[in-house]
């Protein structure tokens, strides 16, 4: 048979983190010391093991990027504007189709705030001085930046600043056309000012693209809690050794569509975007005596429901990611992964 290279190149390929894939990546990706677990996305390990190689391990940058890669299946990805004249907002523009197959969105929801994000765009420094018509043809050929930040708002408690008390009702899908980013740096994220130093816009190119991580973390250590005064009014608790990981709970359990029990609930009452047919629990027996009874067996072959069989081990994926990223971390810090349901409606 043809192939496009020869034996030797071949042999090259399956040597390098960014060309090998099937047999040799996994065996790669043992020698580097994170190996690949079953059935994980090959783009996503290939990210995450490309830091851990390259990378400073013990490091919180190399932590990160790690995690960043790893999950890079999972994350939320939108086109945005940014505006000089509110530094510190991203306008919505558009939702890039998920990759589950669900509809995109037309706004964000409250699952977005709250949350670390990556914004890549282009700064007014880096913009031609002159010719700005390069802006409408080659934009791949300017410098672009991409820096971390975190998203504060609209409201932590679902409202708004302008106009001021306006309420964005949270728990039923409202949609808000954008988000407020904290406004200071930290070691973790990098803090919002769209109108001065190397992160002003020019309203020549206010596009940017956004990706909002499907995890967030902390170190919960043990300090002081202040009053509004400056006075120490008690003491946080935590372990000076001790990194907190939190992962999007959907990301870590059941299909990537939704999972239903029982799952001869009918799809059309869920709202306006019902989910599509996707992974359900069987119930064979019909032990609760439903009318019409839950599917007994999957119709894999068509449209669905398809079987839903949940790992039998603890904690599944997440115990598996766990032992995994541990070694990442500097020696005598521990781990702990907690599954999160972000914005979890109230009962």
């Amino acid at each position: 048979m043809l192939t496009a290279f020869s034996q030797v190149e071949q042999a090259f390929r399956d040597m390098l983190l960014t060309k090998a894939d099937g047999d040799h990546f996994t065996n790669l990706s043992k020698l580097y010391g994170l190996a690949q677990p079953t059935d994980y996305p090959l783009r996503s390990w290939r990210l995450a093991l490309k830091a851990c190689a390259l990378g400073p391990r013990g490091s919180l940058g190399c932590t990160h990027d790690v995690l960043e890669g790893a999950f890079d299946h999972n994350h939320e990805r939108f086109m945005v504007t940014l505006d000089a004249t509110n530094p510190r907002r991203v306008t919505f523009a558009s939702h890039l189709t998920p990759a589950d197959g669900s509809p995109p969105l037309g706004g964000f929801l409250c699952r977005h705030v709250e949350r670390l994000v990556r914004i890549r765009f282009i700064s007014k420094l880096d913009l031609p001085s002159a010719d700005l018509t390069l802006l409408d043809y080659y934009p791949e050929d300017l410098s672009w930046t991409d820096k971390i930040f975190w998203t504060a708002g609209p409201g932590f408690n679902g409202y708004t600043e302008d106009p001021p008390g306006t309420p964005i009702d949270w728990d039923h899908g409202a949609e808000a056309a954008w988000l407020e980013l904290a406004p200071m740096d930290t070691g973790y994220f990098t803090g919002a000012h769209w109108n001065y130093g190397d992160l002003e816009v020019d309203p020549a190119f206010p596009t940017a693209h956004m990706t909002i991580l499907a995890f967030r973390y902390k170190e919960p250590s043990p300090g002081p809690i202040f009053d509004s005064d400056g006075n120490v009014i008690g003491t946080y608790p935590g372990d000076n050794c001790e990194f907190q990981l939190e992962a999007d709970a959907a990301a870590l359990y059941g299909p990537g569509t939704y999972l239903m029990d029982p799952a001869g609930v009918d799809r059309l009452t869920l709202g306006a975007f019902p989910p599509p047919p996707g992974g359900h629990i069987m119930d064979e027996f019909n032990l609760d005596g439903l009318v019409p009874a839950p599917p007994a067996e999957g119709d894999i072959l068509g449209a669905g429901p398809m079987p839903t069989y949940l790992d039998s081990s603890d904690g599944g994926e997440l115990t598996e990611l766990m032992s995994l990223f541990d070694p990442l971390l500097a020696a005598g810090v521990k781990l702990t992964m907690i599954q999160k349901l972000f914005c979890e409606p109230p009962p």
